[in-house]
């Protein structure tokens, strides 16, 4: 073992660095793949079949032969990825570079079709599972003294990895009965400098990270959960979890440090590396599979959220997280710390009359939703199915929203600047419980490659996210945008995601094919939800699960051109038999090649899409069509002057037939919240009641009773919880037992 030696700042701990380097193994072996040359089948290279939808982006060089011929549909390229675990979704992101080549066109390269049946595998499939049980030869040990200093269960130390010093919260320390090795295991912490701009850098701010494997069905803590050797040990650290907003209990309360003090540098590095530390949000981020992990792709899934009260009660017996000043980020620094504001928490879990038996029982309001820059109202459609109620909706685009309002009647429109909403309108009009921006994108698109006049105004949009959510008072926040956002530009991404922290929101996102939600075009997106959780808490929307996937994957099959456009009546507008019919579907003076529009589906439908051509190769595609590729109802009104400014409208929309199901998540968690149907955390509380009684939950994770409501029985229901029953006395009102009976009936149909 490598010798220690005590420092000059007394409980520090220097040590020497092993320089060897542990390399895991990889166990598992691709599917059976065969490879087909595309370019020498009988299939177009505009389209792609539809059971193999890998929606690649044009990021590879292009013969400038194939460009006029294919630049309106599929690339059908060959990806970078040679793992089956990426061939078989059609989410999976590019390789983990920051920048990739900018497309130009397509590359004449065969792609790999993954033609296995069912790509499902049981979990690990003998792959290597980290975090293993502590067994022979390893020992637990309740406690290890280093030179005077006590390492136990929920101490956190400073250990140097690999590009920096980052920090473990330990749960479990082992020793090795064989080689006598000691090592810690437990929760990996890093400074907010290092989360890639999600957080902003503050000094001496934390954050807990979470990699979570898709096929590691194992609790989050578990499985995230990270070894460290002793000799990678370089001090103890005081840490404090918290709930509570920044600057709240960090080193700056009583500490004036300010740039221009001659010893600024000094006391800097100081704090840096003896000062308090805090943790205040939780960054996970889940991955296919362990082996997508390890080769550093980028995570499918990621969510940053805050930290909960009692989540780490188990590991830091000593330090109760406490959430009992938890405030507003419009609140001044000396309000928080005198306590004058209203306690978060009790407000959120106190006792309330909106938690009583006869409110739950109550018709529940509609789920209020509007939208930012919604353009011609795709979204505002899609929210429509999914049970909204669209209040209101802005845009700068005067056509756009009279499309918009042809289709909505009872919505509010606005014709203004972003920047420029609500104005000097009352602020109550913007108060929603979703709000969605859909801020403009092209800037950000793989396929924006000259610099266009409105780039500058088009890109500092998203500093406006802020303000949107804190003037709306939005429960759930929603974003769709391109996701070479995410993958090319992580810049402005760290600058979306905090913006949203900033408005007091926890917030995830997730790269999604909107195929697999119906539409028959293929249009990846990156989808943003977040939930607010200052002043008022609230659980986060998950993302839904697809409805639509390739032959194998248990879902019916991605909807084809044929399944968009084959159900169109003649007489409907913006197509064959208006006045302006030959021009909406002018034939080719050379005809293009035909394909089968039941086994293929379109490319992404943007505002630039106009080339797209019909499946017997004879003329393009009508603006009708177009829509219906997108998602649109076959009866909806578009208004525009022309067919270019119409399909501008089509392509700049959110197609309404995904994106439906979308809001439904966001709509179903409101709803079943307002019923106490979930806790915070977006558990399922499922309950059997007879009484006015209130479901207030505490911040252990109980449930409180008021003194003139008595309770039957009720259940719990968690992820990692067991079913618990309280008994209680008889009703003594036959009037109580009636309406409880009802609540009960509806809440066994929930399940």
């Amino acid at each position: 073992m490598p010798p220690f030696s005590h420092s000059q700042y007394g409980n520090r701990v220097l040590c020497e660095l092993s320089n060897n380097e542990i390399e895991s193994a990889r166990l598992s072996e691709p599917y059976d793949q065969k490879v087909f040359d595309l370019t020498k089948s009988d299939i177009p290279r505009n389209l792609i079949p539809v059971e193999n939808k890998d929606d690649i982006d044009s990021d590879f060089d292009a013969q400038a032969s194939s460009r006029a011929l294919v630049s309106q549909f599929i690339d059908l390229t060959e990806s970078d990825r040679e793992d089956e675990d990426y061939l078989e979704s059609d989410v999976i992101e590019e390789d983990g570079q920051d920048e990739a080549p900018e497309p130009t066109g397509t590359k004449s390269r065969p792609i790999f079709i993954n033609v296995t049946e069912d790509p499902a595998t049981p979990l690990r499939r003998g792959r290597l599972i980290r975090n293993q049980p502590i067994t022979s030869p390893l020992e637990a040990l309740e406690e290890f003294k280093l030179y005077g200093l006590k390492l136990e269960r929920g101490t956190c130390v400073e250990f140097q990895a690999e590009d920096t010093r980052d920090f473990l919260l330990i749960n479990t320390i082992y020793r090795n009965t064989e080689t006598s090795q000691i090592s810690f295991r437990g929760l990996h912490l890093r400074r907010q400098k290092y989360t890639e701009g999600l957080l902003p850098k503050q000094l001496n701010e934390l954050v807990l990270c979470l990699d979570l494997d898709e096929d590691d069905i194992r609790p989050s803590f578990t499985q995230a959960q990270i070894d460290v050797p002793l000799e990678n040990i370089v001090t103890v650290r005081t840490l404090k979890l918290t709930e509570e907003i920044f600057p709240l209990h960090s080193f700056r309360v009583g500490i004036h440090l300010t740039k221009d003090q001659p010893d600024y540098s000094t006391s800097r590095k100081t704090i840096s590396n003896h000062g308090k530390l805090v943790c205040r949000y939780v960054y996970t981020r889940v991955f296919p599979s362990s082996d997508t992990r390890s080769s550093g792709k980028r995570a499918i899934e990621s969510e940053l959220r805050s930290v909960r009260g009692g989540e780490f009660d188990d590991i830091v017996k000593s330090q109760p997280i406490k959430g009992k000043h938890r405030s507003s980020p419009q609140l001044s620094q000396s309000q928080r710390m005198k306590g004058k504001h209203k306690s978060f928490l009790q407000d959120s879990h106190q006792t309330s009359r909106e938690r009583t038996l006869p409110r739950l029982l109550r018709k529940a309001p509609p789920v209020t939703y509007a939208s930012g820059c919604a353009g011609a109202g795709g979204d505002c459609t899609g929210a429509a199915l999914s049970g909204a109620r669209v209040k209101y909706a802005w845009d700068k685009d005067e056509a756009a929203l009279t499309s918009l309002g042809s289709n909505h009647p009872n919505t509010r429109l606005y014709q203004v600047e972003a920047k420029d909403f609500p104005g000097n309108q009352d602020a109550k009009i913007a108060h929603t419980d979703i709000l969605h921006l859909s801020w403009p994108c092209q800037v950000f698109s793989p396929a924006h490659t000259v610099e266009g006049p409105q780039d500058d105004e088009n890109s500092a949009a998203i500093f406006g996210t802020y303000e949107k959510i804190r003037t709306s008072e939005a429960i759930v926040h929603m974003q769709e945008n391109t996701a070479g956002l995410f993958r090319r530009h992580p810049g402005y991404f760290g600058v979306a995601i905090q913006e949203i922290v900033r408005a007091g929101h926890n917030v995830r996102w997730k790269v999604v094919q909107f195929a697999d939600f119906g539409i028959s075009s293929s249009r990846e997106r990156l989808i943003i939800f977040s939930a607010r959780y200052v002043e008022r808490d609230h659980p986060l929307p998950k993302f839904p699960k697809s409805t639509h996937g390739k032959p194998g994957s248990g879902l019916p099959l991605h909807r084809s051109i044929h399944d968009a456009i084959s159900g169109i009546p003649p007489n409907a507008t913006w197509h064959l038999t208006e006045h302006e019919g030959y021009k909406l579907s002018a034939p080719f003076t050379i005809p293009r090649e035909p394909y089968d529009a039941r086994s293929m589906m379109a490319q992404c439908i943007t505002r630039a899409s106009p080339d797209l051509w019909h499946p017997n190769g004879k003329r393009r595609f009508t603006p009708r069509e177009v829509a219906m590729l997108n998602g649109f109802p076959v009866d909806y009104t578009f208004y525009g002057t022309s067919k270019t400014k119409v399909l501008g409208q089509i392509g700049n929309a959110v197609p309404p037939l995904a994106w439906q199901h979308f809001v439904k998540a966001c709509v179903a968690t409101i709803a079943d919240f307002r019923a106490a149907k979930i806790d915070v955390t977006g558990e399922r509380i499922a309950t059997r009641l007879e009484g006015n009684i209130s479901t207030s939950r505490k911040p252990s994770g109980g449930f409180s009773l008021s003194k003139s409501v008595k309770r039957r029985s009720i259940y719990v229901l968690g992820a990692d919880t067991p079913i618990q029953s309280i008994e209680k006395d008889e009703l003594p009102s036959k009037r109580v037992k009636k309406a409880t009976r009802a609540m009960v009936d509806l809440t066994l149909d929930d399940d």
